[in-house]
């Protein structure tokens, strides 16, 4: 009885096509995924470089230098504005 199962015509011709369709299936799963695969790789790269930059910008970071005379002339005081007047200068000769 099993004999006659496994040679019917009717059922090899079943598994074979399912065999044919596993098969393709497959084939068509890779053909759409490989875009998808190579843009994963390329943002990998991508990553790790920006990583590799940010590293080597955070290991480099330099402080600004503060000096102390420049904040004091960029200040004015109340008491002493420096205000110039627009029109002729007069000079005066001590000679």
């Amino acid at each position: 009885m099993i004999r006659d199962i496994i040679t019917n015509k009717w059922i090899l011709i079943s598994v074979a096509l399912l065999i044919i369709s596993v098969g393709a299936c497959y084939l068509w799963y890779q053909h759409e995924i490989t875009p998808y695969k190579q843009n994963a790789a390329k943002n990998a790269e991508l990553r790790r470089q920006w990583e590799a930059t940010r590293k080597a910008n955070s290991n480099n970071k330099v402080e600004p230098e503060v000096n102390p005379q420049s904040m004091e002339n960029t200040t004015q005081d109340a008491a002493n504005p420096t205000t110039e007047t627009p029109g002729p200068s007069i000079e005066t000769d001590t000679h």
